[in-house]
């Protein structure tokens, strides 16, 4: 891309930050040069300018489905998430994972939180250029304590990737206190739905 220079009404730089009306410097590797506020105030555009989102918890792999329509339907829509996933080839999870990053790139996201349940996603996000963590999704609620130590290592990355990543233990009703400690004492960042037992009428 050439480098260039861009004047608007707005740059918002978090709360309490703004620069009003905004200029931007950047050369021509995509690498901002300059933040300042704009000296010239004529032939601004009209626009604002805000960092890049964060989609802080993504299943990029996932098909899209349709929502459960009242909490007695959540059980036959894990079912067919599940379905769904177990049907698709690691090479087409991997390409789902890809089209829906460039989606969310298209809509201003640039950093992601990626559940990744079959440890396809990091390397294909990671060319991206993408910022963000993989986390691996966790799921054994009869495990004890080796089986648990044996499940996070198998699991364990391998290859590298320009992701981060950590453990996704999937919920507490479908994992076991033996591999939420076994995740714990990883020392890796954690991710988990930790309010989906509120959709759950037993």
């Amino acid at each position: 891309m050439p480098a260039g220079q861009l004047r608007v009404r707005s740059i918002w730089l978090g709360p309490g930050r703004e620069l009003s009306p905004g200029e931007l410097v950047w050369d021509a590797q995509g690498r901002i040069l300059v933040l300042r506020r704009a000296r010239v105030r004529a032939r601004l555009a009209d626009l604002c300018l805000v960092p890049g989102l964060v989609n802080a918890h993504a299943h990029l792999q996932l098909p899209a489905l349709p929502e459960p329509g009242a909490p007695h339907a959540f059980l036959p829509w894990v079912g067919a998430v599940m379905a769904a996933r177990s049907a698709m080839p690691p090479g087409d999870l991997a390409a789902a994972a890809v089209a829906a990053a460039r989606g969310l790139l298209a809509e201003g996201v640039t950093a992601v939180g990626e559940v990744d349940a079959a440890g396809t996603s990091p390397v294909p996000l990671g060319r991206l250029g993408w910022r963000g963590r993989c986390y691996r999704e966790l799921v054994g609620y009869h495990l004890g304590q080796t089986a648990a130590r044996d499940l996070l290592r198998e699991l364990r990355p391998r290859v590298p990737s320009a992701l981060r990543w950590g453990w996704s233990p999937h919920a507490p009703y479908s994992v076991s206190p033996a591999l939420f400690a076994a995740a714990v004492a990883s020392r890796r960042p954690l991710a988990i739905h930790c309010a989906e037992l509120s959709l759950i009428h037993i």
